[in-house]
């Protein structure tokens, strides 16, 4: 056994290193990861070794992946380790020598026997010895791990060159490894390092001495036309795309991951501006704006007047300024021929009515199993109808929204969406506006797929809120019942279902709708007659499957909404389904978080403990300590089903047991949870208005006279069932707010 002791010295943090990886030209998606990804291998590598104080930092251009750390300790710290050996008994004999197992021991630790001590350990004396470790110097460290940490790196299409063994994102063809002023040696597969870098291909496409860490970043961008920090990089390049906006009386239409992509497509970015012919401007502006962005990786450019696209748009390029023209003429005859393209299939496509693609969808399939988009495109019609009416819509809406969901994935056949598969919806918009739709319907084509991913917009049209969510329920029904479905596990989701119900819950969320979601769930298996036969789970089966899926992302949404954790989970473990109205969920979660957080901030721990025993009790006070003393006296004795009718005033024996029951039929009265004296979860106010709260406060005072008053476990079985009955009715109006033997409080 060992046992590591403090270290028995510091060690300074003055050294610096820096690795330089040259390769071949870099994937944006490898690249784009690599800063964060190496920084955190690094950071846990010099952890792992009791190495804390460092700076890490991680650069990358295409061709290049640059690790600069300072404040680096020279070597790990000295240890003292306690070596273990025989116990006491063992390692002496009876005249106090030490034994043949002792001094074996000793060998083992390389150590003499006279060094050997005793040390109790656990209640035994043993005998141990303190071996010093000198620390290991961190160019070692450095040497040994980093090649495989580089190496390690995660990616996709990794390649092999030459007859090498090593795999990498792409070629490596330089190193840079320098601690200090002197090189550290270091070989990756094939490759060792040496004191020079590589400049800009195009540009300064020459070898740099590297002379110092210090000069290292200078030499690079005034001999090697490289700008390697990509912070910098992408801040030049943001401002110079503004500033030739601003030339052309324009602003940038912003787009935050085509800045980073072009950031990492370039090591000295340069802004030239292009044009187009004007004639193209009569596409529809996502059309043009998604050719740019995908197929050119361009800018485009709207009116810094009325916001309208102009027939410019802007070039972040690798190459020298001189080149100027050379570029531009080339990516405008790429454009122009680009958007040709885009013009022929806007002006074909609409030779078709919209209506007249759905019977096409029957050749795309949905998913593998589970029919066809025609399939869907039908249930959606029906779905839609549905939705709208549960949703307590008019009929004008209900036949918009009809008619909306069966042309919803109508353009997925229209050459434009096969070319461009962004515009999908947005499409779909422009071509029912040309088929004569109503602007309704078309818009509500437009918005079905919001959001379509984290902070994407909401539909706000109710139509195209009613096909969105039908949309969204339809695909995660179909695709939990089918058994075949490999349903996301981590972080992977590739057919998006985890944003498929936040986009849900966000709607709903947003536009503050009550709708039942495990009616809909039910509404939409029924609804799908592709799920039948023995490929298929039953309803219920699908929805123990997906309801515990949809609370994994609804507790996520609560927290985000700045929810406490113990609120959450109180609220979700009252017992009532959340998904009846997750708006009522989160009404209930804020209540709650409101009550607890005010009486935070007013009162001191002292100050509460002072009220209680005075008998005052806050707004909080008055249900969590009723609610909570009722739940935890009642157990496993709480019976869900009681009634109002199954408690008999005539078991009385106090008065204290009248007040009660009085304040509870007061409190079940004000909450509206009362049919026929049968409590019904459905009519529940998951946060009741002022009048029911304060009613189920004020029970509070009549909860302690009545503990204080009567003992509930009485002899007479009838007496004691009746207490029960009137405890559970009252505990059932407290979960109609929340469990509160869940709260951190």
């Amino acid at each position: 056994m060992t046992q590591s002791i403090p270290p028995t010295e510091t060690v300074t943090h003055a050294n610096e290193y820096l690795l330089e990886v040259g390769t071949e030209e870099l994937p944006v998606g490898f690249l784009a990861q690599v800063p964060e990804t190496l920084k955190s291998k690094v950071q846990a590598l010099l952890e792992a070794h009791e190495l804390s104080g460092a700076e890490i930092q991680v650069f990358v251009t295409p061709r290049r992946i640059v690790l600069h750390i300072a404040k680096l300790a020279g070597k790990t710290a000295d240890k003292a380790v306690l070596i273990k050996g025989p116990p006491l008994r063992i390692g002496l004999d009876a005249s106090g020598e030490l034994t043949q197992a002792a001094k074996g021991f000793a060998k083992k630790a390389g150590c003499l026997p006279e060094q050997l001590q005793q040390k109790n350990i656990d209640g035994q004396t043993y005998l141990v010895f303190h071996q010093h470790q000198s620390g290991q110097s961190t160019r070692e460290l450095l040497q040994q791990h980093l090649p495989d940490l580089i190496l390690g790196m995660p990616g996709s299409h990794f390649m092999a060159w030459g007859n090498h063994r090593i795999r990498f994102s792409r070629p490596i063809r330089w190193l840079v490894s320098q601690f200090n002023t002197t090189e550290l040696p270091l070989a990756i597969g094939p490759v060792t390092s040496g004191s020079k870098t590589w400049g800009h291909r195009l540009l300064a496409n020459a070898p740099v001495s590297v002379n110092a860490i210090a000069d290292f970043y200078h030499d690079l961008l005034e001999k090697g036309k490289v700008q390697v920090n990509h912070h910098v990089r992408q801040a030049k390049i943001k401002a110079d795309l503004e500033k030739a906006a601003a030339g052309c009386n324009a602003v940038v239409v912003g787009n935050a991951a085509l800045l980073q992509e072009v950031t990492m497509l370039v090591e000295l970015a340069t802004v030239f501006v292009g044009q187009f012919n004007p004639a193209f401007l009569v596409l529809p502006p996502e059309v043009i704006e998604t050719v740019m962005v995908r197929h050119q990786k361009y800018f485009a450019l709207r009116s810094i007047v009325d916001q309208s696209l102009l027939p410019q748009f802007l070039i972040v390029s690798n190459s020298h300024p001189g080149a100027e023209k050379t570029v531009v003429r080339g990516n405008e005859k790429v454009i122009a021929a680009r958007l040709s393209d885009a013009a022929f299939f806007y002006e074909s496509d609409q030779k078709t009515p919209l209506i007249n693609r759905v019977e096409a969808l029957n050749g795309i399939t949905f998913q593998r199993g589970l029919g066809t988009m025609r399939d869907k495109a039908h249930r959606l019609e029906k779905l839609s109808s549905n939705v709208a009416t549960a949703l307590g819509m008019n009929g004008e809406t209900r036949e918009t929204a009809r008619r909306a969901g069966l042309l919803a994935k109508a353009d997925l056949v229209t050459s434009m969406v096969f070319e461009l598969t962004e515009l999908q919806g947005i499409m779909g918009y422009y071509y029912a506006r040309a088929s004569n739709e109503p602007e309704a319907v078309a818009l509500a084509v437009k918005e079905h797929y919001q959001p379509n991913f984290l902070g994407d917009a909401l539909p706000k049209t109710d139509a195209g809120i009613v096909v969105s969510l039908s949309d969204k329920m339809d695909s995660l029904v179909t695709i939990f019942a089918y058994k075949k479905t490999k349903l996301p596990s981590g972080s992977k989701d590739p057919l998006g279902l985890r944003r498929m119900v936040s986009g849900i819950f966000a709607i709903l969320f947003h536009h503050q709708l009550a709708l039942n979601l495990d009616a809909l769930i039910a509404e939409a298996y029924a609804n799908n007659p592709q799920i039948t036969g023995q490929d298929f789970l039953s309803l219920e089966e699908t929805a123990a499957l997906l309801t515990p899926f949809m609370l994994q992302r609804l507790k996520s949404a609560l927290a985000e909404a700045d929810m406490r954790y113990d609120v959450i989970n109180a609220v979700l473990g009252a017992g009532l389904s959340p998904f009846e109205d997750i708006n009522a969920v989160k009404r209930r979660c804020t209540l709650l978080k409101q009550l607890i957080e005010a009486d935070e901030k007013n009162s001191t721990d002292s100050d509460r403990k002072g009220d209680q025993d005075s008998g005052i009790l806050s707004p909080w006070q008055q249900l969590y300590i009723p609610g909570f003393r009722v739940a935890k006296m009642l157990g496993e004795k709480f019976n869900a089903g009681a009634t109002l009718a199954d408690i008999d005033p005539s078991f009385f024996n106090h008065e204290a047991e009248r007040a009660l029951l009085q304040a509870i039929t007061h409190s079940v009265e004000k909450n509206v949870i009362t049919q026929r004296d049968k409590i019904k979860a459905d009519k529940i106010q998951a946060s009741p208005d002022d009048d029911g709260l304060q009613a189920l406060q004020a029970c509070a005072k009549p909860v302690e006279d009545f503990f204080d008053a009567v003992m509930v476990n009485d002899p007479d079985a009838q007496v004691r069932v009746n207490r029960y009955n009137l405890l559970s009715v009252l505990h059932q109006q407290y979960l109609a707010l929340a469990d509160f033997t869940q709260l951190a409080v």
